[in-house]
């Protein structure tokens, strides 16, 4: 038997509805998952009677994946100086976000230990000591800079250069497009990426995300003009055209 329940912050509610979609999508016998209120958390308790370990693996994957997502969010929305209302300063906000976002998986997915109850603040207060402090740098990083970013030039020439700096896991992506929607597959890490078309944004942040030493483009004829330039502007030299 297994019974854990995680505890986030009641403004956390979008949070643990993407955990519970996600959650419902795993089809194991004897999994269930509630969520209810108590004090000033919404709790999402997990409990399994079978499969318990191939459970736990999903369940950290998954749970990693949102409340990483969720903390760097409300970390940069608090500590960055940007115009959150500025085309630009959105784009930049979200491409800080996805910046490096896999080590930073990798690194709370060392951390979480889903054997006893985890309230989602306290672990990243306690737990997340170095994450914290490596997204602090990069804060004040683009805080020395933030006046020169509303130019879309400069802001370019910072994401390249943060991309540079990068330490990588990722050192190829395939760039193809099937079925009205791009894939990234990397295939030496088994990580595949699908975003629809008309979602080109989600395209670049997603190759930010991944933050690739090479990208090998196969579908050039369905990327616009004015998203491929940006591509090959912010990641340069690492751009391979094939067919």
């Amino acid at each position: 038997m297994w019974d854990i329940t995680i505890y986030f912050n009641k403004t956390d509610g979008a949070c643990v509805k993407n955990l519970m979609l996600k959650f419902h999508e795993l089809k194991f016998a004897g999994f269930k998952i509630l969520t209810y209120y108590a004090h000033d958390y919404i709790c999402l308790e997990i409990k399994a009677t079978s499969n318990i370990k191939q459970l736990k693996n999903y369940v950290q994957v998954l749970l990693v994946e949102e409340i990483v997502l969720l903390k760097k969010c409300q970390h940069f929305e608090k500590f960055i100086i940007l115009d959150g209302s500025s085309e630009f300063g959105k784009a930049l906000l979200k491409s800080l976000v996805f910046f490096e976002i896999e080590n930073d998986y990798a690194y709370v997915l060392n951390k979480l230990d889903l054997n006893k109850d985890i309230v989602v603040d306290s672990f990243f207060e306690f737990k997340c000591n170095l994450l914290k402090y490596k997204w602090e740098e990069l804060i004040k990083l683009t805080n020395s800079n933030s006046k020169f970013l509303n130019d879309k030039e400069v802001y370019i020439e910072f994401i390249s250069f943060l991309l540079s700096s990068v330490s990588s896991n990722c050192f190829s992506v395939d760039l193809t497009y099937t079925n009205n929607n791009y894939v990234l597959q990397d295939t030496i890490n088994n990580v595949t990426k699908t975003i629809k078309a008309d979602n080109e944004e989600g395209l670049i942040s997603n190759l930010i995300m991944l933050a690739p030493k090479q990208i090998n483009v196969y579908c050039v004829d369905n990327i616009s003009n004015s998203a491929f330039k940006l591509i090959y502007k912010i990641f340069n030299k690492k751009v391979n055209l094939l067919v």
